[in-house]
């Protein structure tokens, strides 16, 4: 969660890294439906608010944060960064996982 939750926002799931960035890390490594498997793994997908998933768009994670901490949005850099550091983890551990089946 990039932000705390109220009442007033509509909310999204949101991929942390892209299902883009994550095929085009795997594709050599894994099939098309393990790459599908990495992308929806527990850790990686986070409820944020629907602004913030559209201004992320399907930008790198750490490019989209720079421009909104340039453009003074609401973003905590520590949350955001903890975000990143914790699905990094889960995708790490899902593809050691899925590539340990080979």
């Amino acid at each position: 969660m990039f932000l705390g939750i109220t009442k007033e926002h509509k909310y999204d799931y949101e991929h942390v890294r892209s299902s883009e960035e994550l095929f085009m890390k795997f594709r050599d490594k894994m099939s098309n439906e393990e790459i599908a498997e990495l992308v929806n793994c527990k850790g990686i997908v986070k409820v944020t608010l629907r602004s913030i998933n559209q201004s992320k768009g399907k930008r790198v994670f750490e490019k989209w944060l720079n421009d909104c901490l340039k453009n003074s949005h609401n973003i905590s850099r520590e949350v955001a960064e903890r975000t990143l550091k914790d699905a990094d983890q889960a995708i790490a551990r899902k593809a050691e996982e899925i590539l340990s089946r080979k």
